[in-house]
C-alpha cells in the first residue's frame, strides 16, 4: 500500500525534502512507518522521528489524513492505504 509522508519544519530541513511517498505492508503501524523513515532517510532525522529507546519523539506532532494522533495512540495505530502522514516538529516562539 501506498503512504504519503510530509515533513514540516526541522524534520523537513533534516529529511533535506518536502515528502515521500512509500510502498509498505498492509497493517503497518505508525510507529513502524516512522521507525522506516528514520532508518531510510539522512542520519539527521532520526533524532528527531525517535528517542533513543526507537519510540516516537513524544514532542512530534503527528497528523493522519487531517487528524491529530494523541501520544498514547500513536506507535499502535494502523496506517491504512493511501494515508498522508504530516510529521510536525514543536515550535517555539512568542
Amino acid at each position: 500500500m501506498t503512504v504519503r509522508v510530509e515533513y514540516t519544519g526541522q524534520v523537513r530541513a533534516a529529511a533535506g525534502r518536502h515528502a515521500d511517498e512509500l510502498e509498505v505492508d498492509a497493517g503497518t503501524s505508525l510507529g513502524g512507518l516512522v521507525a522506516t523513515l528514520a532508518a531510510l532517510g539522512p542520519p539527521a532525522l532520526r533524532p528527531h522521528l525517535l528517542t533513543a529507546d526507537g519510540r516516537i519523539q513524544p514532542t512530534l506532532v503527528v497528523v493522519v489524513d487531517g487528524r491529530a494522533v494523541p501520544g498514547d495512540a500513536r506507535e499502535a495505530l494502523v496506517i491504512g492505504d493511501h494515508a498522508t502522514v504530516v510529521l510536525l516538529p514543536p515550535v517555539a516562539g512568542g
